[in-house]
């Protein structure tokens, strides 16, 4: 029973993700969640609050994904190898769920505020360990003091949405996401270590992050 009813759910949210991308959120009623997913309205609101608690689910599912790459970015001890690995699976994490970033910037502002709140909380602290790992660098003198911890880490996870936006369209045929990946690696790398270090830094990182992932 229990299967079915996480199956149920995985397919009311597949649905919805899909319709939300599809006519935007405000253009998608419950009804037609259910009428696509093949289920009853009222199966919907026995899982869901509302649409918005849909919303947020979906939501929680790439928060749990980001969780994972935390999870493992943990057990490193060196911290330039540690926010490098994080940053990886970040942006890898955001190119599989990149609609749902496109729902997300193209209606945020006209969710009510609870709902933008929970949403900006996520965000923030997806911010918040990115910041952490860098002040832990700069505390083992690994990485500048004069930067910006907080500042960076909101234009690391900025820059991540950018891919989400910005793959079909202005950098679409121009370059991979693992080009963009290092690429912005590098720029990260060059505010925060001395420059002749940032190239073996970044490679050797890479080197040990997709032996990693096999």
């Amino acid at each position: 029973m229990r299967g079915d009813a996480n199956g149920r759910r995985d397919k009311i949210l597949e649905t919805a993700k899909k319709l939300f991308s599809e006519k935007g959120y405000h253009g998608v009623s419950i009804p037609d969640i259910a009428r696509e997913a093949g289920v009853s309205v009222g199966s919907i609101y026995y899982i869901f609050k509302n649409k918005e608690d849909i919303l947020l689910s979906l939501l929680a599912v790439v928060n749990s994904i980001y969780q994972q790459v935390f999870s493992h970015g943990n057990e490193m001890t060196n911290p330039v190898e540690r926010l490098q690995y994080v940053i990886r699976g970040l942006y890898r994490s955001i190119d599989q769920v990149t609609d749902l970033f496109v729902i997300l910037y193209k209606d945020l502002g006209t969710l009510d505020r609870d709902t933008c709140t929970k949403i900006l909380n996520m965000e923030s602290e997806t911010a918040r360990v990115i910041a952490d790992i860098i002040r832990g660098g700069q505390q083992k003198g690994n990485f500048r003091h004069d930067i910006d911890a907080d500042l960076l880490a909101f234009d690391v996870v900025s820059l991540g949405h950018m891919w989400a936006l910005k793959k079909e369209s202005r950098l679409h045929g121009w370059m991979s996401l693992e080009q963009y990946v290092e690429s912005q690696l590098h720029f990260f790398m060059s505010l925060l270590i001395e420059s002749e270090e940032v190239i073996v830094s970044c490679y050797l990182s890479k080197k040990r992050d997709d032996k990693h992932s096999l």
